[in-house]
């Protein structure tokens, strides 16, 4: 899982509450989270700058140290 799903989670943002932010389709958000799909480069910017994590963090899988 990357890092993207844990910090929308802890900010209390839903996929739905990061679609409106971003307009990237909820479906979309999800299928990146679970590594189905890799983002496009655009979609990294929109969702780094609507969580202002930098995108090189975001996109980054968990470590298991990460995880608490």
């Amino acid at each position: 899982m990357l890092r993207l799903r844990r910090i929308r989670q802890e900010r209390g943002i839903s996929i739905v509450g990061l679609t409106q932010l971003t307009g990237i389709a909820p479906s979309s958000i999800s299928e990146i989270e679970r590594e189905v799909r890799p983002p496009w480069p655009g979609w990294k910017a929109r969702i780094s700058e609507a969580l202002g994590i930098p995108a090189d963090e975001l996109f980054q899988p968990e470590a298991e140290d990460d995880r608490g």
